[in-house]
């Protein structure tokens, strides 16, 4: 072999030990770790079943088993995710020091809340995982979606700065339905069917959507009646004391024969029975737009009742209500 084809062969072995060396730098440690936690993960029934729910991909049960999710009843979820004190949120689920609760709600009304919870809290552990160049990546993505949706514009103003985008990226993925292409192909590494989750979720949020909107309907109803009634009632104080006034001034001429003649007496007399007759009418009227009123209240407190059951059922910081 010549000298040329020597450091030939030398070139390429370097060449060969560098690239092994690239290769090397390239291992995923956390995917190696999560693979052997999560083979090691044990989950509850109730966890199995919520999993399977989701449809997860491979990846996603990994990181979703590496988590230990747990789902917990309120006082040992309030140890784990205190700081939920916010009034504006319910919080139903926390991703701390690497593990993932779920408040164990326990209403029928809100069937599948502890799925999309537990999604949400996988993407937060997913988001845990992911480099910074990703995060710049994603969060751009992200926040083209946040600054065209209202509702997301609604929600996250309750998020601090720090956390805006690890929550964006969980409630995004789990709450809104159409996203551009890119954002769909990231989810979809977890997700084999992310569409079904947000289903879920649109599912017991309209309970909470149809109940605030039929109380913003009858309260507007109220405040329409209320403005009516006190108007009518305007009108009938008036219109009260002025015939009080004129019938005061009809009896006192009666006494004193003052009409010129029986004719005269009889006509006017008609005609204040006629305006006490219509006063009575407006009397009724507002009688009945005052009853109305009342069961627009009825209504509306029991509605309020509804919704304070509701917000009640799933939040850890009061006791749990059977349904």
């Amino acid at each position: 072999m010549t000298t040329r084809n020597k450091n030939v062969v030398r070139v390429a072995v370097l060449a060969l030990f560098a690239a092994a060396c690239f290769v090397a730098t390239q291992i995923d440690y956390q995917d190696i770790s999560d693979r052997i936690t999560s083979s090691q993960f044990e989950p509850s029934a109730e966890v199995a079943d919520l999993s399977g729910n989701l449809e997860l991909t491979d990846k996603g049960k990994r990181i979703l088993y590496a988590s230990s999710p747990v789902v917990a009843e309120g006082k040992e979820f309030n140890t784990n995710c205190a700081g939920g004190g916010d009034e504006h949120v319910n919080v139903l689920g926390c991703y701390y020091a690497k593990k993932i609760f779920v408040f164990a709600v326990k209403n029928d009304q809100v069937a599948g809340i502890k799925e999309v919870t537990l999604a949400h809290e996988l993407l937060h552990a997913v988001w845990a995982r992911l480099g910074e160049r990703e995060h710049t990546k994603l969060g751009a993505l992200l926040r083209q979606v946040y600054e065209k949706n209202a509702y997301l514009n609604d929600k996250m103003q309750y998020y601090a700065p720090s956390e805006f985008e690890n929550e964006l990226h969980s409630i995004v993925g789990t709450e809104v339905r159409d996203l551009p292409e890119e954002l769909e192909l990231h989810y979809a590494k977890y997700f084999k069917n992310r569409a079904a989750i947000v289903t879920t979720f649109e599912g017991y949020n309209e309970v909470f959507n149809q109940l605030m909107a039929q109380s913003e309907e009858l309260s507007a109803k109220m405040a329409v009646l209320e403005k009516d009634i006190t108007a009518l009632k305007t009108d009938y104080e008036g219109r009260r004391d002025t015939l009080n006034a004129e019938i005061t001034d009809f009896n006192r001429r009666a006494d004193n024969h003052a009409f010129a003649s029986n004719s005269d007496f009889y006509s006017e007399r008609a005609i204040l029975e006629r305006d006490i007759n219509d006063l009575n009418g407006l009397y009724e009227e507002i009688n009945q737009k005052i009853s109305e009123y009342n069961n627009l209240v009825e209504q509306y407190n029991a509605i309020s009742v509804h919704l304070t059951e509701l917000a009640n059922s799933i939040s850890s910081a009061t006791p749990p209500v059977e349904f």
